[in-house]
């Protein structure tokens, strides 16, 4: 499955206040890594840098690195409210019960 995750996902699943659903999502794409195509833009990545301390975006970077390339041509618009798209969009609690 390929999957695009929201930069909050990130920052609560690595920064100083954890949302539960998002480092259990972040633990299940580690242990499900084959099983699942990640895909993450560089403006993703640089919101992420601006809301995480340094010793957490380290984290961060190190997991994705070990998961996928950061892709500098993506570009992620913001779809929650189109009802209409041929993809899903999910928080994070429904995307681990999906995966």
């Amino acid at each position: 499955m390929l999957l695009v995750i929201d930069s909050n996902v990130y920052i609560f699943g690595f920064g100083l206040i954890k949302e539960p659903a998002c480092e259990k999502l972040i633990t299940a794409l580690i242990e499900k890594s084959p099983l699942h195509t990640l895909r993450i833009s560089r403006s993703i990545v640089e919101e992420i840098r601006r809301h995480l301390s340094g010793e957490d975006f380290l984290k961060f970077i190190r997991v994705i690195n070990s998961l996928t390339n950061i892709d500098e041509n993506i570009l992620v618009p913001f779809l929650s409210r189109h009802s209409d798209l041929p993809f899903k969009v999910l928080t994070a609690e429904k995307c681990l019960k999906l995966i």
